[in-house]
């Protein structure tokens, strides 16, 4: 084997890793048990790759860079964002995030964007069935993970066990290996059942796998519950129908269109009958209040704001009085 094919499979390797472990991995012993460990994770595999794919580019004398119309988008927001993080109040907390957190920070924005460079450029090694065919593994990895603890199967285990072996995090009834809080849990599996979705439209048939992942994925979206998320599933859900039953094609592959009615049907439900919820409440700072500190921040420093990650600066200056009345008026955010 050359020089050249060990490197290009190091490249789509390294990346191909990165797509499964970045909603799986997790560090149950650090101070962000979550966030921290995907910020290493995104940079280091996203490092590796890149070098294997500039070892690849040297070896054949050239650089070939595929263009895409989301680059351009991309660069100007890294261009903001570093132009933000130079004039920050706090330069450490935009470079590296804020403790406890770690992002959003310059060091990740950055590996995202490395991260999507180099996915873009590998549209002629690897198809896009096959990265969302890993994606799906690792996120149906993340969501048995999730039904185990609300389900309190990880106590079982550790009784089973004699009390050892299983960490404390992973038992909290809410826990999901993806993200910190249940509500973004919510929005991340809304989005992939998107894209599953879509890439279901664009075929003839699917498989039985398929339909067990859609339905396995939307329990757990049904368990989470968070109702300005149906609004979002929903909406998105009657355009994808809309948009397919205007067009004649769509007419060979009528009975694909139950995935998108499906979701539609159950996103109305939740907005209508508002199920109880069954997870312990995340406090979140409420979006009045959000909305009003961004904006008496941005009046202050327009354009660049006070800095990458800085919200806590603009909470701790900016919060209203109507603050202090609320029950936990001792908590500071360190992001909207």
């Amino acid at each position: 084997m050359s020089l050249e094919r060990i490197l290009n499979f190091g490249y789509l390797f390294f990346l191909c890793l990165l797509v499964f472990l970045l909603p799986l991995i997790f560090l149950p012993f650090s101070s962000n048990e979550i966030v921290l460990a995907k910020i290493y994770l995104l940079f280091f595999l996203s490092f590796l790759s890149f070098l294997c794919f500039l070892g690849r580019e040297i070896l054949r004398k050239e650089i070939k860079i595929y263009q895409f119309s989301l680059d351009f988008p991309v660069l100007l927001f890294l261009f903001f964002v570093f132009l933000s993080a130079l004039f920050s109040v706090d330069k450490r907390i935009s470079l590296f995030g804020f403790y406890g957190k770690f992002y959003p920070s310059l060091i990740g924005f950055f590996s995202l964007s490395f991260f999507y460079f180099l996915l873009s450029q590998a549209k002629d090694k690897i198809s896009f069935d096959k990265v969302f065919k890993i994606l799906t593994f690792s996120v149906l990895i993340s969501v048995l993970i999730f039904y185990f603890s609300f389900f309190g199967l990880w106590q079982k285990i550790e009784n089973f066990l004699g009390g050892k072996g299983i960490p404390s995090i992973i038992q909290k009834k809410e826990f999901n290996p993806s993200t910190e809080t249940p509500e973004a849990y919510f929005l991340f599996l809304s989005l992939f059942l998107l894209i599953f979705v879509l890439n279901a439209l664009r075929k003839k048939k699917i498989s039985f796998f398929e339909i067990f992942s859609f339905f396995f994925v939307l329990g757990a979206i049904v368990i989470i519950n968070v109702k300005l998320f149906w609004l979002f599933l929903g909406s998105f859900s009657f355009l994808i129908l809309i948009f397919g039953l205007s067009k004649k094609i769509c007419y060979e592959k009528i009975n694909l269109y139950f995935l998108p009615f499906l979701l539609f049907l159950v996103s109305f439900f939740f907005l209508i009958f508002s199920p109880s919820k069954k997870l312990p409440q995340t406090i979140n700072l409420p979006h009045k209040i959000s909305f009003e500190i961004a904006m008496n921040s941005l009046k202050e420093r327009p354009i660049l704001g006070s800095g990458v990650g800085t919200f806590f600066y603009d909470f701790s200056k900016e919060r209203p009085k109507s603050f202090n009345q609320l029950p936990f008026w001792n908590y500071r955010f360190p992001q909207a």
